[in-house]
């Protein structure tokens, strides 16, 4: 291939790749300027469309979508050129393998990053799970039979006695006496239910600690 002619596709090709003219001239029934510049084209076409906007013969696109085509386009045309190479063969197969592994890395990226979030969020679910156990046994140290008993004694007695007294809060002392046993029985359930939650938590901490090399 002459320069005069090199220089002329050039100029009629946006961003011309050397592979590109490669293969084109290769391909020329007439080794001339039109019809490379067909064929190189026509071999464009499919990594051009959508991305330029024709008007008549003239197509347009800014710098950086020219520059993508043309990559896209001279590296299939290497490819082509190449495409009974045993060496483009090994290639294609370590690009596969890299991006299998470069897949497989990702996943263990997200395995790691999901695991170390739980991890980091458990000391703030161990802490919730002691807060609920903490209120239960305050509920439940409220609800202690003996004291209630002697409470509503007190007010009832005053109340007997004439003293002023709040109807009310023996209405509550009242209903407290008698749903105590139930409510007594809601609360332990609930602790233990807690209590198996936490021993769970802890558990998932151990575990994920070792994954990611904490020390306990």
């Amino acid at each position: 291939m002459n320069t005069e002619l090199k220089n002329e596709v050039a100029t009629r090709v946006n961003r011309l790749g050397d592979n590109e003219l490669i293969l084109a001239y290769s391909k020329a029934e007439t080794k001339d300027a039109n019809t490379i510049v067909d064929l190189i084209d026509e071999f464009r076409r499919p990594f051009a469309d959508g991305k330029v906007t024709s008007m008549g013969s003239a197509a347009f696109a800014n710098p950086e979508t020219w520059a993508k085509i043309a990559e896209e386009s001279d590296s299939a045309a290497r490819r082509e050129l190449l495409k009974s190479s045993a060496v483009l063969t090994e290639l294609d197969e370590l690009e596969r393998r890299a991006r299998e592994a470069q897949a497989a890395a990702d996943q263990k990226n997200r395995e790691l990053n999901n695991a170390w979030a739980e991890y980091s969020a458990i000391p703030e679910r161990i802490e919730a799970i002691n807060a609920r156990l903490a209120d239960i046994a305050n509920e439940l140290a409220s609800l202690d039979t003996p004291k209630l008993n002697a409470d509503f004694k007190s007010v009832y007695r005053n109340a007997l006695n004439g003293a002023i007294y709040d109807p009310l809060a023996q209405m509550q002392l009242a209903g407290l006496l008698v749903t105590a046993p139930l409510r007594k029985e809601v609360l332990n359930e609930l602790a233990t239910e807690l209590k198996a939650q936490l021993i769970e938590v802890q558990a998932r901490s151990r575990t994920l600690g070792k994954k990611l090399g904490q020390r306990s």
